[in-house]
């Protein structure tokens, strides 16, 4: 289980929710949202390769999907046409270069929807232009508390709580 699930599981318990998943890759390897999913979790997932979002289809057939550059969604649009709810419990970020993901985050519809739970991938000890520190004030504008930091090197991947949660 990774770290972000156990994470999930602590600050929301079992109880399945909604998640969204921009730049979200395998859809069984390494993924948290696919715990989620096992756990009885609804969501979207969203990539820019159409061989990811084909594979959601073969593994995942219950998942709304979306194959397309994340910085081209209008998200207010999609999530509405989607029926997201207006709050959800998880959102997952990870998109490369790191510096694009920072500018999903300032797209993404926070006075409309709200995400109890946010993992933000930033890679830091990869990249010379980092957008970690943005990230965080972007996050921490819109009311997330930085709980911990994972990865490999306890560097790459931000996981936030909404201030509802404390």
């Amino acid at each position: 289980m990774r770290d972000s699930t156990r994470h999930i599981i602590n600050y929301l318990g079992r109880e399945p929710a909604f998640y969204m998943d921009i730049g979200c890759g395998h859809p069984t390897y390494n993924n948290a949202t696919m715990d989620l999913a096992r756990m009885g979790w609804q969501g979207i997932s969203i990539d820019i390769k159409p061989s990811i979002i084909e594979r959601f289809a073969g593994q995942r057939r219950d998942e709304t999907t979306l194959c397309a550059d994340a910085l081209e969604v209008d998200y207010h649009t999609f999530l509405k046409e989607n029926d997201a709810p207006s709050v959800m419990g998880y959102l997952s970020i990870n998109i490369q270069p790191d510096q694009r993901g920072k500018d999903i985050l300032e797209k993404l519809p926070f006075t409309t929807h709200k995400f109890m739970m946010v993992s933000f991938t930033h890679n830091s000890q990869l990249e010379n232009t980092n957008p970690r520190d943005e990230s965080r004030q972007i996050l921490s504008d819109r009311g997330y508390h930085l709980i911990d930091t994972v990865g490999p090197s306890k560097d790459s991947e931000d996981i936030y709580i909404h201030q509802d949660l404390r």
